[in-house]
Parts: C-alpha cells; sequence; structure tokens
C-alpha cells in the first residue's frame, strides 16, 4: 500500500518519529543515571560491586530506559502527534506504526 499525503495525495512522505526520538533519549538519560545511582546504592549498602558495577548498571540502565522512551514516543507519534509529513505540500498527519 502506498503511503499518500490526506492534502495533496502525493506519495513523497517523510516519517518525523519526533516522539520516539525525545522518548528514547530522555528514557537513555533517566535510565543511565538510575542504572548507576541503584548500583552505587548497592555499593554503598556492602555490595562489592564498585566502579565496575556502576558502569554496568548504567549500561543496563540506559538501555532499559531508552528502549522504554522510545515505546512510549512512538505511542505519541501514532496517537498525539502527526507522525509523517509531506514533503511537496508540508502537510503533517499521522500514518499507522510499522
Amino acid at each position: 500500500m502506498t503511503l499518500r499525503c490526506p492534502a495533496c495525495h502525493s506519495t513523497r512522505i517523510a516519517r518525523q518519529r519526533l516522539g520516539r526520538r525525545i522518548g528514547g533519549s530522555i528514557g537513555l538519560v533517566t535510565g543511565v543515571a538510575g542504572g548507576v545511582t541503584g548500583a552505587l546504592r548497592g555499593a554503598s549498602l556492602g555490595a562489592a560491586a564498585g566502579p565496575v558495577g556502576a558502569i554496568f548498571g548504567g549500561l543496563l540502565g540506559g538501555a532499559l530506559g531508552c528502549g522504554l522512551g522510545a515505546k512510549t514516543g512512538d505511542a505519541v507519534d501514532d496517537n498525539l502527534i502527526g507522525n509523517a509529513e509531506c514533503l511537496d505540500c508540508g502537510q503533517t498527519f499521522s500514518i499507522d506504526h510499522d
């Protein structure tokens, strides 16, 4: 199925995915912060993880946070903001997420 602009019926459509990019970025930052904080808190309570645990916690937290943020951003793109733009007339509109 070819996507068409609802205004001018052009097939020159670009996906924006603004919500996905912003959600992924926010999730990444908060996930890293939460992962590092949790690992350091565990180390201060007697776990022997130390700096290696903080690095691993940051990586794991960042990956999980980025994934969750991107999924949330997809939902925002699909339901709240236009996630596609017509390259001919500039109209923004929503299309189903693939």
